[in-house]
């Protein structure tokens, strides 16, 4: 079983407080450049984090579609 490292830990420890996270939020607020390769590897460990489609503005203004990330109702691992 792979060791989590410290962008792991962030990701789920801002999962479990805030509720959900996307790349956008991942890099801004925890500084993890790749958000969406840790979330693969979480996935692979066994966590049971959802991926549902969302809306969201761009800059300009323009309607876009980025994926959100967020833990299952049953949390931790599957």
């Amino acid at each position: 079983m792979r060791k989590l490292n410290k962008q792991h830990q962030r990701i789920l420890d801002y999962l479990t407080d805030v509720g959900s996270i996307t790349s956008y939020k991942g890099l801004i607020e925890l500084g993890i450049g790749r958000t969406q390769a840790r979330i693969g590897e979480l996935k692979q460990m066994g966590y049971a984090i959802e991926t549902k489609r969302v809306s969201v503005s761009n800059r300009w203004g323009e309607k876009a579609s980025v994926a959100e990330y967020s833990l299952r109702a049953e949390g931790g691992r599957v």
